[in-house]
């Protein structure tokens, strides 16, 4: 009996393989074609890289603060959330501008009626100025001596100050 039980005969293995190879192709390019495609820039610029997309991902509105640390938490969570949206540095400040509310948002108004070129800043420039608000040089001072202060002598506490330490680096 040669029923359905049997394998392939030799020109049915044969076959199989070639079928298997052109299938093996196809898989390839289709693969290839939907890793451009992700690649590609998106359609609708607002979709990808609009404020909804950054709420979801953790973005907040910013208030202003007398807290330097609320103010450098926000940047930092903006520039991940920018990062893993891959923004455009064109869209930087004008998303982040969009987050500023009451204290800040008058700030960032006074900014605009001071300068000329306020819409037309870079992400770096933006983020100084930011920073020159928001970050007092008594806190970056501290954060810089609290850097210079940290003892390595123990596992425990190289272990414990890691993310402090980089947390103090982006301050020097």
């Amino acid at each position: 009996m040669q029923g359905s039980t049997q394998g392939p005969s030799v020109g049915e293995s044969s076959t199989l393989g070639v079928r298997g190879g052109v299938g093996n192709e196809q898989f390839a390019r289709t693969t290839h074609e939907i890793g451009r495609l992700d690649r590609a820039e998106p359609s609708d610029p607002e979709k990808a890289y609009g404020i909804e997309r950054l709420k979801k991902l953790g973005a907040t509105v910013f208030e202003g603060s007398t807290d330097p640390a609320d103010a450098e938490n926000w940047l930092n969570m903006l520039e991940k959330c920018f990062d893993v949206i891959n923004c455009p540095e064109e869209r930087k400040v004008r998303l982040a501008t969009f987050l500023l509310q009451k204290e800040a948002e008058g700030w960032w108004k006074s900014i605009l009626a001071r300068r000329s070129d306020a819409r037309a800043l870079d992400w770096q420039t933006f983020r100084g100025i930011f920073e020159d608000k928001y970050y007092p040089s008594t806190y970056c001072e501290a954060k810089k001596d609290e850097f210079l202060g940290l003892k390595q002598g123990s596992l425990s506490v190289v272990r414990g100050s890691i993310p402090s330490f980089h947390g103090m680096l982006t301050l020097l």
